[in-house]
Parts: C-alpha cells; sequence; structure tokens
C-alpha cells in the first residue's frame, strides 16, 4: 500500500511542509521519497499534487 504523508514541522523559529509518499507493509512504513518546503499558510494541498504528479 502507497501512504502520502503531510506534516508540518517547526525547527526553531522556522516552519516546514514536509510531505512524503512511504510504503506500508505489516504496519511499518518504508520511506520512498521526502519533500521538505518552506511553509507558506496553514496547508499545501498544491505540493501534494505536485509531487503525486511527478511520480
Amino acid at each position: 500500500m502507497l501512504w502520502i504523508n503531510h506534516t508540518i514541522g517547526t525547527f526553531g523559529t522556522y516552519s516546514y511542509n514536509i510531505q512524503s509518499i512511504e510504503v506500508v507493509h505489516e504496519e511499518v512504513a518504508f520511506s520512498l521519497l521526502l519533500w521538505v518546503s518552506k511553509k507558506q499558510d496553514n496547508s499545501n494541498p498544491d505540493g501534494v499534487m505536485r509531487l503525486v504528479e511527478h511520480l
């Protein structure tokens, strides 16, 4: 199963959108692709779609 994950991470005073595509097998996720970008607003659905289309 493929899993698409979108998380907002904060490192000090900086916030980032962290998006990943993972393979899930027996409740364990293995990351295939990780994409980190600066946070522009509350969410970035366009960024998630660009990531999926890129693959």
